[in-house]
């Protein structure tokens, strides 16, 4: 079955309105496969959204083993609808040419909740077998407020920061049990990115009273690339349509045969924290939020 398209409102994009009572979202195809609004009814998407650049919306990346120079092509491919319901929209991208990589989402509003559940499919083209992890970045507007993950609870924890990321930047907020990032405090430097091998699999922008929440399973025993990293998070330095931040789950590495799809499941989440006035607060309402899921 396919629904009529409709034009997101501000930015011209075109693609297929999804809601239920609890949330409305709005998934696109072209120029890239994204979804590019997810809300509560009458209100704002904290979603980032641009015309002039591609990091925006949800989208898919892959890393092999670790991030490269072709880990975001395939998701600059225009996408091609296979199915478009009140709250079912399935994308798929043609070959990449130079990764040898095509894309798919299929994304499922649920039926009462705020919640969206997103698969994300990596297909390998090449005539080799490779090493690949898949990578789900939800792109925010900087100004929302406060990313937070809950640090791994056991003898352990990895914190991982790139160049040229500081753990002293005034942004990254000090915390036993967690790590927090102020996305509202711009980075020193031209960005700032900062990971975690946190086994919660979550990672969430809380902004005023809600949460936007992305959850992917943990897998004990897996390997992760980029030092063991399974959630990140980014803040971008100014832009001339605002700055952005992203919060990220990234999937083991994965052996992918020639032909074959890996795929990431993604819950991506909009959590009432009425009554959450700090972090450990917040950790508790999260926490409750994605057991189980």
């Amino acid at each position: 079955m396919t629904a009529p398209m409709m034009s997101f409102p501000s930015t011209g994009y075109r693609g297929w309105p999804v809601g239920n009572a609890a949330a409305d979202a709005f998934v696109i195809a072209d120029p890239y496969p994204r979804i590019v609004d997810f809300r509560l009814p009458g209100e704002r998407s904290v979603l980032h959204v641009s015309k002039r650049h591609e990091f925006f919306g949800v989208r898919t990346w892959f890393m092999e083993p670790e991030q490269n120079d072709q880990s975001g092509l395939p998701a600059r491919m225009r996408g091609r609808t296979l199915a478009s319901e009140a709250a079912h929209v399935h994308l798929r991208t043609d070959v990449e040419p130079e990764s040898r990589i095509s894309l798919s989402m299929d994304v499922r509003l649920h039926e009462s909740r705020p919640r969206l559940d997103i698969l994300h499919g990596i297909t390998n083209h090449d005539d080799g077998t490779r090493e690949i992890a898949a990578w789900a970045i939800t792109a925010v507007a900087a100004e929302t407020g406060l990313g937070l993950t809950r640090l791994r609870q056991d003898d352990r924890q990895v914190i991982v920061c790139w160049t040229p990321s500081q753990l002293s930047e005034p942004m990254v907020v000090a915390h036993e049990h967690a790590l927090a990032l102020d996305f509202r405090i711009a980075p020193r430097g031209s960005h700032l990115k900062i990971g975690t091998d946190a086994n919660c699999g979550w990672v969430a922008c809380i902004s005023g009273r809600h949460a936007l929440v992305s959850k992917s399973e943990f897998k004990r025993g897996a390997l992760y690339p980029e030092g063991g990293s399974t959630v990140t998070m980014f803040r971008s330095g100014s832009l001339p349509d605002g700055a952005f931040a992203e919060i990220e789950n990234v999937g083991p590495l994965t052996q992918v045969e020639p032909g074959e799809t890996i795929t990431m499941q993604q819950r991506l989440e909009i959590v009432d924290g009425e009554g959450a006035t700090d972090i450990d607060s917040w950790l508790e309402v999260l926490d409750a939020a994605t057991d189980g899921q």
